[in-house]
C-alpha cells in the first residue's frame, strides 16, 4: 500500500510539472489562434479582448516561475524572485551478484546468484522563503515498504556557520558520507559499513573557512539509527574536521572530496585530510544471552582523499572501543582500515579500480579472550561512465576471507555487476 501511495505521488507531481513546462508554448499558440479568428470574423473584437486578457493573466503567472532540468539533479520548478524552489530527481541501481562460497567446517553454505534492485531513490531538494533556507527529502522504494532516508532543513545563511536539523548522515566516515551513487566500486567497503553510524535524527552545526581550507561539523543525535526516536537518556555526539590544502574539488553533501573517481580530471593535485569522532551510550546484548548491558561506545577515524588527473586514491582508518559498565565483563576494541585506488584507462570513461580491506572486530579484549574473526577484502573492478556518476556500469570481483568460530579461514569469491541511472 505504501509503495502504491509513493508511486501515485510521483505520477501526480510529474503530471503537474510537465504541463507547466509546456505552458509557455501553449499560451503563444493561443494568442496566435484568437488573432486569426478575429481577422476571419469568427469572433468579435469584444470577444477577442476578453480572451486576450485571460491569456495574459496566465502569462503573468508563468512569468514568475522557471521550469527546467539540471543534469544529475532533476527537474526543477522555481520562482523568478528566488523565494522558492523545488527539484525532483531519482536514482536507480540494479545489481547482479554471484557468490561462490567456501562451506567451512561449522555451517552449511551454498553458492548463490541473484538480481536485486539495490536502491530506488526519489529525492526532493530546494529552498523556501530564502535561498539559504534549504531542505532535502529522500525516499527509497527498493524494499517492501517505502523507506524515508533523509528529511532535513539547512539554515545556511553564513558559510562559516550553518545549522542542519532532521534526519541525515552523521558526519563520520568519508566513504559513508559519500553518496552510494558516487562510489567507484559497486558498493562501500565492509570496513566502512562496520564502523559508521550512518543516518540518525539530530542537530548539527557545520561550516567552512572562507577559502575552504578547513571544514567542520559537530552534532548531537538520538543514537538509534534512522526513523527512530531515542529510547533513553543517552545521546550520540559526533564531530568531523577536514583540511584541504590545495583547494576545492568534488564538493559533496558533507564537504570537499566526498565524490569518488577523478571524473573532473583536476589539472593540479587535490588533497583532503579528515578526522572524526563519535560517542554514544546504549544498552547492548554483547554476549548474545538476551541480557543487555550498559555500554559506552567511542569511535575514531582518520581518512585521506587524493586526486590528480586520471588517478584517485582514498584510505580510511577506524578504531572503536566498547566500554561495559559492569566490571565483571570485558571491554572490547575493534580496528579496521581500507585502501583503494582508481585510474582512468580512457579519461572520464573507463576506469580500473582496486581495494584492500582489513577488519578485526575484536582485536583487543581486556580479559585477553582470543576471538578469531578477522576479515579481509581484495577487490578489483572496472567502471564505464556514460555520463559521469549519472549513468554508469560497474563490475567488481572480490576475494573475501573470514575466520569462523573455530578460527578456520573461509574463502569466498564474489562477482557483482551494477547499472545506475540518475536524473
Amino acid at each position: 500500500m505504501k509503495k502504491f501511495i509513493f508511486l501515485f505521488c510521483i505520477i501526480v507531481l510529474m503530471i503537474y510539472l510537465v504541463p507547466i513546462a509546456k505552458a509557455g508554448e501553449s499560451e503563444a499558440e493561443e494568442s496566435t489562434s484568437i488573432r486569426i479568428l478575429r481577422e476571419k470574423g469568427i469572433i468579435t473584437d469584444e470577444e477577442y479582448e476578453q480572451a486576450k486578457k485571460e491569456i495574459e493573466a496566465k502569462q503573468t503567472f508563468l512569468d514568475k516561475i522557471d521550469v527546467g532540468y539540471a543534469k544529475g539533479k532533476g527537474f526543477y520548478l522555481k520562482t523568478k524572485d528566488d523565494k522558492f524552489s523545488l527539484t525532483l530527481g531519482a536514482r536507480l541501481q540494479v545489481r547482479y551478484t554471484f557468490n561462490n562460497v567456501d562451506e567451512g567446517r561449522d555451517e552449511e553454505r551454498d553458492d548463490s546468484q541473484t538480481f536485486t534492485i539495490k536502491r530506488a531513490r526519489l529525492f526532493l531538494t530546494g529552498h523556501a522563503y530564502e535561498p539559504w533556507l534549504k531542505y532535502k527529502i529522500q525516499f527509497d522504494a527498493a524494499k517492501d515498504d517505502v523507506e524515508m532516508k533523509d528529511w532535513y532543513i539547512d539554515v545556511a545563511k553564513y558559510k562559516y556557520a550553518s545549522l542542519r536539523l532532521g534526519q541525515y548522515k552523521v558526519p563520520f566516515g568519508r566513504q559513508e558520507i559519500t553518496s552510494s551513487g558516487e562510489q567507484q566500486f559497486v558498493d562501500r567497503s565492509e570496513v566502512s559499513d562496520e564502523f559508521t553510524p550512518s543516518r540518525d535524527i539530530g542537530l548539527s552545526l557545520f561550516g567552512t573557512t572562507q577559502n575552504d581550507l578547513f571544514e567542520y561539523a559537530i552534532g548531537i543525535f538520538n543514537g538509534q539509527g534512522q526513523n527512530a526516536e531515542n529510547k533513553d537518556n543517552e545521546m550520540m555526539y559526533a564531530a568531523r574536521i577536514t583540511f584541504n590544502p590545495f583547494g576545492t574539488y568534488n564538493q559533496g553533501e558533507w564537504g570537499i572530496g566526498t565524490k569518488e573517481a577523478a571524473l573532473d580530471r583536476p589539472a593540479s593535485p587535490k588533497l583532503s585530510l579528515g578526522a572524526n569522532w563519535y560517542f554514544t551510550g546504549d544498552d547492548i546484548d554483547i554476549n548474545d544471552d538476551d541480557k543487555k548491558e550498559d555500554v559506552d561506545i567511542n569511535g575514531l577515524g582518520a581518512d585521506i582523499d587524493f586526486q590528480w588527473r586520471d588517478f584517485s586514491f582514498r584510505s580510511e582508518y577506524f578504531w572503536r572501543n566498547l566500554e561495559v559498565s559492569r566490571k565483571s565483563l570485558a571491554d572490547d576494541k575493534s580496528f579496521g582500515f581500507y585502501t583503494q585506488a582508481g585510474y582512468f584507462i580512457i579519461p572520464q570513461k573507463l576506469e580500473a579500480v582496486a581495494r584492500y580491506g582489513y577488519l578485526d572486530p575484536h582485536f583487543n579484549i581486556s580479559d585477553q579472550t582470543d576471538i578469531k574473526d578477522l576479515k579481509k577484502e581484495h577487490t578489483l573492478g572496472l567502471n564505464y561512465y556514460f555520463e559521469k556518476h549519472n549513468l554508469k556500469v560497474q563490475a567488481d570481483y572480490s576475494y573475501l576471507t573470514a575466520q569462523d568460530i573455530g578460527g578456520n579461514d573461509k574463502q569466498d569469491n564474489r562477482f557483482r555487476v551494477q547499472f545506475q541511472i540518475k536524473f
